[in-house]
């Protein structure tokens, strides 16, 4: 689900003309950050520096979800300027998913944290599959 948010995120906003890759570069920091926020907050909160480091986590967390939201406008058509087809109707209505990147950033999150349940070593087994799938 987390690949189905982070779709819906770069369906309805888009990268300013000045840096074209500054969405998919944010989502990619979004993810990173919010999995390590939930490692934190899981295996490291009984100590006092997990406790340090998941709140610094969670502050770039909202930092990150921030920099989406103010520095990735809304798209004008649903995925953006890209039209799919030779001809575009500009009278077709799309669907305007609400609350756009909240909600999908949250689903992300929860979906980080259901991983984060699992032992350090399954954790790890993921990190090397992510890594060998590459």
């Amino acid at each position: 689900f987390t690949i189905t948010n982070s779709s819906l995120i770069v369906m309805r906003r888009q990268s300013p003309t000045y840096r074209p890759r500054l969405l998919g570069q944010l989502l990619g920091v979004f993810n990173v950050v919010s999995l390590g926020m939930c490692i934190s907050f899981v295996h490291a909160w009984k100590y006092q520096w997990g406790k340090i480091v998941a709140l610094l986590l969670t502050m770039l967390t909202a930092a990150s979800w921030a920099l989406i939201k103010y520095l990735c406008p809304p798209t004008a058509v649903f995925g953006g300027n890209r039209p799919i087809a030779s001809t575009w109707d500009d009278e077709i209505q799309y669907f305007s998913t609400p609350f756009v990147p909240l909600i999908p950033c949250l689903g992300t999150i929860f979906n980080w944290y259901l991983v984060a349940q699992l032992e350090m070593f399954g954790i790890l087994l993921l990190f090397v599959y992510f890594i060998l799938s590459a």
